[in-house]
């Protein structure tokens, strides 16, 4: 739908896929809702006995868990951690006292870690979404495809068009 869009090539697949994934983030992060299921990812290097996750907040885990020494996903069990510290931007996953780390990591702990859930307050209605809203995204996807640096309008730098926010007002989860 994007390539159609901006009248794109196959060979612009994978920025426009970048772009469009961006878009979403940026508009989602606007109207504090969500518009798909996440994927976050980090390294074992990264993660301490506690892992914030600053996006809206976590609702539901479907997954969370590791990719062992073998390339085989592991999920951690619901008794290897606990989910708490809900607020509007951010959530705290703790492993409990009992957590023992797996052996089957890679030993410079670069092994991947996952966690894939809904964010943000629409868990039940991620689904279709709206056509001005899709709308929103890819006016924003084409805006970052077409301008890879912030666009300067006299000597004010801006990251969006204006009227993306225009259109996003009415689905904000805390209209200002």
């Amino acid at each position: 739908m994007a390539r159609a869009y901006l009248h794109s090539s196959p060979e612009d697949d994978a920025v426009l896929a970048s772009c469009v994934s961006a878009a979403r983030v940026a508009c989602e992060t606007y109207t504090g809702r969500t518009y798909a299921r996440r994927r976050l990812e980090l390294r074992w290097s990264e993660l301490g006995p506690v892992l914030n996750v600053t996006r809206a907040p976590l609702v539901a885990v479907e997954a969370f868990g590791y990719i062992n020494t073998a390339g085989s996903e592991t999920l951690f069990t619901g008794t290897d951690y606990i989910v708490e510290g809900r607020t509007s931007h951010t959530t705290t996953l703790r492993f409990s006292s009992a957590f023992i780390a797996p052996a089957d990591v890679a030993a410079d702990r670069s092994s991947p870690i996952f966690l894939r859930g809904v964010f943000g307050p629409d868990a039940v209605t991620v689904g279709p979404v709206p056509a001005d809203v899709l709308q929103a995204i890819l006016w924003t996807a084409a805006h970052y495809f077409e301008n890879r640096t912030p666009v300067m309008t006299g000597t004010t730098s801006t990251e969006l068009p204006r009227g993306i926010e225009n259109i996003l007002r009415p689905y904000r989860q805390n209209p200002t």
